[in-house]
């Protein structure tokens, strides 16, 4: 893809960065495309933003190669605003999907606890006491109370670190991989990641709270999309 001196087969890239090397001084040359991928296709058809810059770069790059293209979109979920969405770049397609009664995975248990805030806490140093500290991840909605989270758990012994949208990269990379290698025992994070992210150890995942949305008229509802992606951190290729 690209200039007659390009040798690369394959391209992965975000949105961004797909963006700014369609616009940059040596853009990409699209027409040489035969598949495009989309991974996580309902987050970037349901987030406004990405959704716009992805309109802009079918309108203006992809609409005239688009019956040389083959269009792969992947999710775990499909709400049905996201599956509009997509109607508006492809109309036609072949939809390969599972009922919601199949989508449960047998191999992840999953318990509730009514606790107050503090309780939860406490909740969670007990349960490591009695089970060991697996790797854990632990979401939360809010910045604020994820921080405060993190702090409680590494005064209570546990080594604990947060991630989040305002994390710089590097730093987020560099819990990511002490994440990874086990030298650092829990994450607590807002839904960033949610998806995406995979190692095999983490045993255990926490919803300290449930994930909400807001709905047209401005109500908050449970979102079962992110609840899902959730607890898909853990039991990764049926362990």
């Amino acid at each position: 893809m690209g200039n007659k001196q390009t040798s690369q087969h394959v391209i992965t890239s975000t949105i961004g960065k797909l963006k700014n090397s369609l616009e940059g001084k040596k853009p990409l040359d699209m027409g040489h495309i035969r598949c495009l991928v989309i991974d996580e296709a309902d987050y970037f058809f349901s987030d406004k933003e990405n959704f716009a810059t992805l309109t802009g770069i079918f309108k203006k790059y992809l609409e005239q190669y688009k019956e040389k293209i083959q269009f792969v979109l992947f999710s775990a979920t499909y709400p049905p605003e996201v599956q509009q969405s997509i109607a508006t770049l492809i109309s036609e397609g072949s939809h390969i999907r599972l009922e919601n009664k199949e989508l449960k995975l047998s191999h992840i248990h999953q318990f509730q606890k009514r606790l107050p805030k503090r309780g939860k806490i406490d909740f969670v140093n007990e349960m490591f006491k009695h089970s060991g500290k697996n790797q854990t991840m632990i979401f939360v909605n809010t910045k604020k109370f994820a921080a405060k989270v993190c702090e409680l758990l590494n005064n209570m012994g546990c080594k604990c670190e947060l991630v989040f949208g305002d994390t710089k990269p590097e730093e987020r990379d560099r819990r990511i991989q002490q994440f990874r290698d086990g030298s650092l025992q829990v994450m607590v994070t807002t839904s960033m990641l949610a998806r995406g992210l995979d190692v095999p150890d983490v045993r255990v995942v926490i919803n300290f709270d449930i994930p909400w949305k807001k709905t047209a008229d401005g109500k908050k509802i449970g979102d079962g999309e992110t609840y899902m992606h959730r607890i898909g951190r853990t039991g990764r290729f049926g362990v």
